[in-house]
């Protein structure tokens, strides 16, 4: 999976969380993610540096969301704004060789804890 097929999906997969009625996010988000995997995997990474996040609404609350995500799109907008701020900001971290915005980071968490 490259950075933009990444970054897509990851922006997916919080617009399909923000349905209502949501079981288990990581369930929802397993099918949007090419490599469930590497994605769990970067998600327990970023789990072990940042225990205080390791709670679904930590996490969520950590990506800036409003509390109501039943807009798809404005959620996407969110997140896209969030990643970019990460960047400029300077808030990335290395995680299995990866390069990511906290806020992707926060989305591979959310796997993590499914």
């Amino acid at each position: 999976m490259n950075r933009r097929e990444f970054s897509r999906v990851s922006i997916g997969g919080l617009a399909y969380i923000a349905l209502p009625a949501s079981p288990l996010i990581a369930d929802q988000l397993s099918d949007l993610f090419t490599d469930r995997e590497a994605s769990v995997a970067v998600g327990a990474a970023f789990l072990r540096q940042r225990p205080e996040l390791a709670v679904q609404s930590r996490l969520l609350e950590q990506l800036e969301l409003p509390e109501d995500l039943s807009n798809e799109e404005r959620v996407a907008a969110i997140i896209r704004r969030r990643i970019n701020s990460d960047f400029e900001e300077s808030r990335v971290l290395v995680l299995n060789g990866w390069l990511l915005a906290e806020s992707e980071a926060a989305i591979c968490g959310l796997m993590a804890l499914g």
